[in-house]
Order: C-alpha cells, then sequence, then structure tokens
C-alpha cells in the first residue's frame, strides 16, 4: 500500500479551513482506514487530533465523514489483538 495519500490528506486536514477540502479529505481518510498499514499511518502522521477536532466543525458532512475515519481508525488499530486472541484456541493441560 503507497502510504502518501494518508500523508498528503493529513497535510490538508491540518492546513485548511476549506470545509469541501476538510470532507474530501476525512472521506479519503476513511476509506483508506479500512486497511491496517493505513489506520497505523494515519496515527503516526497526527491525524487523529485534527480528524477528533473536525467533530466540532460546523458543516454536518465534515463531521460525519471524521466521525467514520475515528471509527475505522480505532477499530483497525484494535483488530489485530482481538481477532488473534478470538481467533486461536488455547491449549489447556489436565
Amino acid at each position: 500500500m503507497n502510504l502518501s495519500s494518508v500523508i498528503a490528506c493529513a497535510k490538508l486536514l491540518k492546513g485548511s479551513s476549506d470545509p469541501r477540502v476538510l470532507e474530501q479529505a476525512c472521506g479519503i481518510l476513511r476509506n483508506l482506514s479500512t486497511n491496517n498499514m493505513a489506520a497505523g499511518q494515519i496515527c503516526n502522521e497526527g491525524a487523529v487530533e485534527a480528524i477528533t477536532a473536525l467533530l466540532k466543525n460546523e458543516d454536518a458532512k465534515v463531521v460525519e465523514q471524521a466521525a467514520g475515519t475515528l471509527r475505522n481508525t480505532c477499530k483497525r488499530k484494535q483488530r489485530p489483538s482481538s481477532s488473534y486472541s478470538a481467533g486461536r484456541s488455547v491449549a489447556t493441560s489436565d
């Protein structure tokens, strides 16, 4: 996966106040955040703070995209450990 899209969108979120730019950048990150590597990169780029701030935006479309991005990012970042333990049977000795 090419993570340069995550980096570019994170920069847009931090540097723009245009609601359409914010909506589109969050929408891209929302789609990318369904991938574990991209979700990790979103966190590494410091975009979570910028996305969280957008939850207070006046534009409902921006808020919707921001909330979806956070949901996907959190879900993906938690999945490896939870699916790993849920998918394995634990051997017990009698």
